[in-house]
């Protein structure tokens, strides 16, 4: 049986006849993250960041990096449900972030939405720099000039004229 290690929730795995006669709800469990080391720098950066972020926010003073492999989190503690993608750290369930067991304020959804939306239309989630020609919303005052876009005509020479 799989417990939830979060302060004052008693969410826990139950066998599907048990589920079916108590008409309880099913929690999904997830695993403290472990450090990915065998990615890219980014992925073992990003996955030691979030491992220390869920065990900060678990809270508990039993569990240190040696045991956190042995504690599950239930999908109460999350705002849809489940935790996010690895790259995914300014989503609100890139660690638990709900119902903590103490007082801790969660993160804006609507923030990461806003951000989430923002970097979808600039293009494969790339943010655009203002210094990168044609991204600038100042006007360009080469560009404007009446000379800038004007075509060099060429000028008839006489017969016998040296250039």
């Amino acid at each position: 049986m799989v417990h939830c290690v979060i302060v004052g929730c008693n969410s826990y795995s139950q066998s599907k006849a048990k589920k079916l006669k108590t008409d309880t709800k099913d929690y999904s469990f997830f695993k403290i993250p472990k450090v990915r080391l065998h990615e890219c720098g980014k992925a073992k950066e990003l996955s030691e960041r979030r491992r220390r972020e869920w065990l900060s926010r678990v809270n508990r003073r039993g569990i240190q990096e040696a045991n956190a492999d042995n504690y599950f989190v239930c999908s109460r503690h999350f705002v849809s449900g489940r935790p996010s993608h690895l790259f995914d750290d300014c989503n609100p369930d890139w660690a638990p972030s709900m119902s903590l067991g103490y007082g801790f304020s969660s993160p804006n959804e609507s923030r990461y939405h806003r951000r989430k939306e923002r970097s979808q239309r600039t293009g494969d989630g790339v943010l655009h720099h203002a210094d990168e020609p044609g991204d600038s919303d100042e006007p360009d005052p080469m560009r404007d000039s009446p000379t800038h876009n004007a075509e060099i005509e060429p000028t008839p020479l006489a017969l016998g004229t040296r250039i």
